[in-house]
């Protein structure tokens, strides 16, 4: 009995020592596992940073070239409304011009209307003196 018991010491051991090197096989393999895991989150969480961060940069630059439209379109108006005041303030000044050579010329004429007539009744008199002498 003591060789049967000394040969299952020996196997109880044996199986033991086989039952640890499974375990730390088992050990060694899920923490192989679990870093080839957490390297692959990792992987994944700067892939989709990345991802991210590019759509990021591209809607800057979007709104950048929206930003750029606006404000070319605003310089625009701003000529144009620059253009239009100095237009209006021709049309102003040519309206003063003109509304003064009227009074002018009303002047011009009120005063010079009578000579006029006379001279206009003079003519018409050497026309008619001019016609009964001809006939």
């Amino acid at each position: 009995m003591l060789i049967v018991r000394n040969h299952m010491k020996i196997k109880i051991g044996s199986a033991e020592i086989k039952s640890r090197e499974i375990i730390e096989e088992a050990l060694k393999t899920a923490e192989t596992k679990k870093r080839e895991a957490l390297l692959e989150a990792k992987e994944e969480s700067i892939k989709t940073k990345n991802e991210l961060d590019r759509e990021v940069k591209e809607r800057r630059a979007e709104l950048a070239r929206y930003e750029k439209r606006v404000l070319s379109k605003e310089e625009n108006l701003d000529k144009k409304q620059d253009l239009l005041e100095k237009k209006e303030e021709s049309v102003l000044v040519r309206e003063e011009k003109i509304l003064a050579r009227s009074k002018e010329v009303e002047s011009l004429y009120d005063k010079e209307s009578p000579s006029l007539r006379k001279y206009q009744d003079s003519q018409v008199n050497r026309l008619r003196n001019f016609l009964v002498t001809i006939s």
